[in-house]
């Protein structure tokens, strides 16, 4: 009967998800920068290896998320997505490396239009813009004139982001961390000492 069928595979995503709760995994991934909120459903299947599904539009906008059991107050706007982990959920180094990827590919997909639009507000034009995944540095502005921008920037509050972007804009005209290098920065719109320090 399907109501069996609909309780057999509901029953299974709560397992799942008790099972990515106790493992620590992320029961959502928020980007502040480009203003989306992803919910990582896991659903555990016979397949042998953990695949990734994105799932459209869910809401424009709402005021609180269940979180762990609790509620979550979340900002009105927020374009809010699912993102769907199915297969052998029950592996933490798996699932892990199922959202790097995603993280990876949305971070390229998104991050050189944001870097893009605060070049346009403040009118430069570096010679191109790209996404590296560095353990030491948010951004990375080349001799050449172009800006790398790490992954992570996704996960920053967005002024800070804009920040590490301006950061690097700076750089275009100044390479070292001079006093020169700190006048142009702040001369540059958006950019402050509070925000500087903050993403330091």
């Amino acid at each position: 009967m399907w109501i069996e069928r609909v309780a057999k595979r509901t029953q299974a995503q709560r397992e799942a998800y008790q099972l990515s709760k106790a493992a620590g995994l992320p029961t959502h991934l928020e980007f502040p920068p480009i203003n989306e909120l992803w919910l990582v459903d896991y659903q555990m299947t016979s397949a042998q290896k953990v695949s990734l599904k994105r799932d459209g539009l869910r809401s424009a906008s709402y005021g609180l998320q269940a979180v762990n059991d609790g509620l979550q107050s979340v900002g009105f706007g927020q374009n809010r997505f699912k993102l769907r982990l199915s297969g052998a959920v029950h592996e933490e180094e798996a699932c892990i490396r199922a959202l790097k990827r995603f993280v990876q590919q949305r971070a390229i997909e998104v991050l050189p239009a944001f870097g893009w639009r605060v070049c346009d507000k403040v009118g430069v034009r570096p010679r191109e813009i790209s996404v590296n995944n560095r353990k030491t540095a948010w951004g990375l502005c080349t001799r050449d004139g172009s800006i790398k921008l790490d992954r992570k920037l996704l996960f920053l509050p967005k002024d800070l982001a804009v920040q590490v972007v301006l950061h690097e804009i700076a750089h275009l005209r100044q390479m070292s961390h001079s006093k020169r290098f700190y006048s142009e920065l702040f001369a540059l719109e958006g950019s402050s000492q509070e925000s500087e320090r903050a993403v330091k």
